[in-house]
């Protein structure tokens, strides 16, 4: 889990921020989380999509 309290400097050091959002952060690379790529089409095609374009500038394309 990430904090969004955690990117800003808070003004005293032992005061709280007045709301905060925690996240979960997903890795959506291609051959990471698997059960979430088969129940979501389009993430699944942008993973693949992203891994084409790395690979083809990793092999030197424009």
């Amino acid at each position: 889990m990430l904090c969004l309290s955690e990117a800003f400097l808070l003004p005293e050091q032992d005061s709280l921020p007045a709301v905060e959002c925690r996240v979960r952060v997903l890795n959506i690379n291609q051959g990471h989380n698997r059960e979430l790529m088969e129940r979501c089409r389009r993430l699944w095609e942008y993973a693949e999509f992203i891994g084409c374009i790395r690979n083809n500038l990793k092999n030197g394309l424009p």
